[in-house]
């Protein structure tokens, strides 16, 4: 088979990084693959396209940015099947999914790594939110397979009326072995001081002022070691989380690293990596610290229950309850309640890994594909 992976653009965030993962698993695989981005703009310090260029996969640009290039996007795109002859398109978030929903003589497939209408909430507010949501259901019953990580994105799809022999649960992955080559490792030493990191984007929903929150309280304990928060990453709420910080005291004990190009090598030197997100898909920051047999603490939110099970691969606390992980945070320090990290990678090679998930996803492209009969157009749109 030709497969085209769609995305939105080369933006190094979640989502994409996690189809680039498949893309470049398959072409390991020797499969004809393309990486294909709607919108070309030249991302500086956060495009993945260097990533793509080592990796010596095909890459194409379709140079539709904006919304305005929805229908053109689709398009060149449908141009650009004809003359590459690819036969299989497999898209992920909105706008590349609804490029996908047009396209026609193709086997076309989504990849739902996060609820368009609760990702959207925070940031566009409830109404915007809910008319994205909607749009991209419509989108989505019109694909021949939907790939859907966690039980409660299944019932999402049903709920938006998708059949059910198209939704095809298959778990969030990495590429377990690649993660850990990036990432400088050590020896926990019990001396050193004790590295406490979050890592994403400093948004609304993401909820760091939580872990800010309870590092005050944690530091307000008795028997606790010294003690460092390392916050990774960089956005709009930089300023606000460190003069909140400054508030409660512990400014000296918070590092704002803001942007790093390369950051498993630092999430490579923590002790305990946490999670405070109000909503998630499968957090990839959560799957790289298990990978590196990291100690992590997540807000309980369904999506991550199936990669966290809290005393066995991670400990989990009541969201937005800043004294509750405080204390977990407190128990793992000072009680020695860090989790074995043999046992964090043996759970991640056998249910997270793209050499598992990525072989299922193939068979079930390839089983669709099979089944589609000789010379249909499995497209109904205008493109």
């Amino acid at each position: 088979m030709r497969i085209l992976v769609l995305v939105p653009s080369f933006r190094r965030v979640s989502p994409i990084e996690g189809l680039f993962g498949l893309a470049a698993y398959l072409h390991r695989r020797r499969h004809h693959v393309f990486f294909g981005a709607l919108d070309g703009t030249d991302l500086g310090e956060e495009d993945l396209r260097p990533r793509v260029l080592e990796s010596g996969m095909l890459h194409a640009e379709f140079e539709a940015a904006g919304w305005t290039g929805v229908i053109p996007g689709a398009i060149r795109v449908q141009r650009f099947l004809r003359a590459e002859a690819v036969e299989v398109v497999i898209s992920a978030l909105l706008k590349p999914d609804l490029v996908n929903a047009m396209l026609r003589g193709v086997l076309r497939v989504a990849s739902v790594r996060i609820i368009t209408s609760e990702g959207l909430r925070s940031s566009h507010g409830p109404l915007v939110a809910s008319m994205a949501g909607a749009l991209h259901g419509r989108a989505l019953r019109r694909m021949d397979g939907v790939f859907t990580m966690t039980d409660a994105m299944s019932e999402h799809l049903r709920a938006q009326q998708v059949g059910e022999d198209a939704i095809w649960r298959v778990n969030n992955f990495i590429d377990v072995h690649r993660v850990r080559e990036r990432a400088s490792r050590r020896a926990r030493d019990r001396s050193d001081r004790v590295e406490l990191g979050i890592f994403g984007r400093l948004i609304r929903r993401k909820r760091v002022d939580v872990m800010i929150r309870a590092l005050a309280k944690v530091r307000e304990s008795p028997g606790v070691a010294d003690l460092r928060l390392n916050v990774v990453g960089d956005g709009p709420l930089r300023h606000e989380l460190s003069a909140l910080a400054s508030t409660l005291g512990v400014q000296d004990d918070v590092v704002f690293h803001g942007h790093v190009e390369e950051p498993l090598p630092l999430m490579g030197r923590m002790d305990v990596v946490v999670l405070t997100s109000e909503s998630e898909g499968t957090p990839r920051a959560i799957m790289e610290a298990l990978a590196l047999g990291k100690t992590c603490v997540v807000s309980d939110i369904g999506a991550v229950r199936p990669l966290v099970i809290d005393g066995s691969t991670g400990y989990t606390f009541p969201l937005g309850d800043a004294d509750a992980l405080g204390e977990v945070v407190r128990r793992i320090i000072t009680e020695e309640m860090y989790l074995n990290p043999d046992h964090l990678l043996a759970f991640m090679l056998e249910r997270f890994d793209v050499a598992t998930c990525g072989e299922l996803m193939l068979a079930r492209v390839r089983g669709a594909w099979g089944e589609r009969p000789k010379g249909a157009d499995t497209g109904d749109g205008t493109a």
